[in-house]
């Protein structure tokens, strides 16, 4: 939690100069705080946080997906993939918590977005480099 409260702290201390992005980061880490929170509400009350962290990841890879578009922005194929997979891993969410009534303690959503989110990092360093030639 401190890894999101220190720079928090002194985004918070530098209000006045930050830019509009940095604004838009100051916002995200005010929900990073807040869900950290409540996933750590969540624990202490006895119950599973599987289910909190898959919704929290998908939050995330949107806002990034979001968030790196208007930084370089996404040629319609990457964008257009980057949608799809969004909508298949919540159809996939669906269809374990609500058809097959899959109540897992495991969450196989997080690998998927961790391979998405390199694929992506990827795109992003090659998109860079090939500006900076």
């Amino acid at each position: 939690m401190l890894s999101t409260l220190l720079p928090l702290i002194g985004a918070i201390r530098y209000f006045k100069h930050l830019d509009k992005h940095q604004f838009i980061l100051f916002y995200y880490a005010i929900f990073l705080v807040i869900a950290q929170f409540f996933d750590s509400l969540i624990v202490r009350l006895g119950y599973t946080n599987v289910s909190f962290f898959e919704f929290f990841l998908i939050v995330e890879l949107v806002f990034f997906i979001w968030f790196y578009n208007r930084w370089r922005p996404y040629k319609r194929s990457f964008m257009l993939v980057s949608v799809v997979f969004i909508i298949m891993l919540l159809f996939v969410e669906y269809l374990q918590y609500f058809v097959y009534d899959n109540y897992k303690n495991v969450s196989y959503t997080f690998p998927l977005i961790i391979i998405f989110c390199v694929v992506q990092s990827a795109v992003m360093l090659l998109k860079t480099f090939d500006l900076s030639d």
